[in-house]
């Protein structure tokens, strides 16, 4: 199984590219408003003529991020599935950093709440049920504040992103490292054809959960 995978959801691009159970990635780190090399991502993995032969599926993580990184990450990875005729995978952002805290909790199965900082003082929030090779959604990808996380979580949950300043989280922080590569998102595509899951067009979209148009808006 070949499945190329691209993360530009926070402030780095990555891509990562599985072949049976291998997976080579890299990450560069930028402006959360800035449009990665894609030639230079590709072929520091591979050559890209190597990278785009033979694909069995093409995977991206659509979010919740930077509406300017989303948009080019979705175009770029829609692009090469409809040119290869193979199937464009989504995989939530939040649910990719979950999925990479078994990096560092190996007692499985077990919960672990995901939340980055957003814009305008709100918070990306998620909650995942992880088990060897297999992670199951407890609370959808939302956008939520920080009374709101500060007020539900009184429980031995592990926890994971930038958002957990409170110290009383902090025995629970599995780590506040948000800059994650694409492996993950390679993964749980993998695991997702393994399922013989299949995504509609809206599906496919990304999930921005901000106003992407709030910034063009001037003050009276």
């Amino acid at each position: 199984m070949k499945i190329l995978g691209v993360d530009l959801t926070a402030n780095y691009s990555s891509v990562a590219i599985k072949i049976d159970d291998d997976i080579n990635s890299i990450s560069i780190s930028h402006s959360t408003y800035a449009r990665p090399d894609w030639d230079k991502l590709l072929n520091n993995l591979f050559p890209k003529e190597i990278i785009l032969d033979d694909l069995d599926a093409v995977a991206y993580a659509n979010g919740p991020g930077s509406f300017t990184s989303l948009r080019s990450a979705a175009a770029f990875t829609k692009a090469i599935a409809a040119s290869k005729k193979v199937p464009l995978i989504p995989v939530s952002s939040l649910k990719a950093m979950a999925w990479e805290s078994k990096k560092w909790v190996k007692q499985l199965p077990y919960i672990i709440h995901v939340c980055n900082v957003a814009e305008k003082e709100n918070l990306y929030y998620a909650a995942y049920n992880l088990d060897t090779n297999k992670i199951d959604v407890v609370t959808e990808p939302t956008l939520v504040t920080k009374d709101f996380i500060k007020q539900i979580f009184n429980n031995e949950d592990y926890l994971i992103g930038d958002a957990w300043e409170d110290e009383s989280f902090a025995s629970r922080l599995v780590t506040d490292y948000v800059s994650f590569s694409a492996d993950a998102v390679v993964s749980i595509a993998s695991s997702y054809i393994i399922q013989k899951k299949s995504f509609s067009d809206s599906d496919i979209e990304p999930i921005y959960l901000t106003n992407p148009n709030y910034r063009k808006i001037k003050d009276d």
